[in-house]
């Protein structure tokens, strides 16, 4: 769904149409959609050179790892 929203916003930019706002792509990166997120940068060539975007992307990337890493390994969330 996020590689999808890069798609999406990266042909609006080339064709100079209505563009999909950064804190809905971040949005959807925070939501276990990174992977997403940094393939299309790769493949589509887009956000890349945006520094402050790549900084947040990064950021909610972290956030994303550090609340996994807390779900599966912290004690009080373990079921067993």
């Amino acid at each position: 769904m996020t590689f999808c929203a890069f798609a999406i916003d990266k042909s609006a930019a080339k064709k100079s149409q209505w563009r999909t706002k950064e804190r809905t792509l971040h949005l959807l990166s925070l939501l276990c959609g990174w992977p997403g997120a940094l393939i299309a940068q790769k493949l589509l060539r887009h956000k890349t050179q945006k520094q402050p975007f790549k900084k947040w992307l990064y950021l909610v990337i972290i956030i994303n790892i550090l609340i996994m890493y807390t779900v599966l390994f912290t004690p009080m969330f373990v079921p067993f």
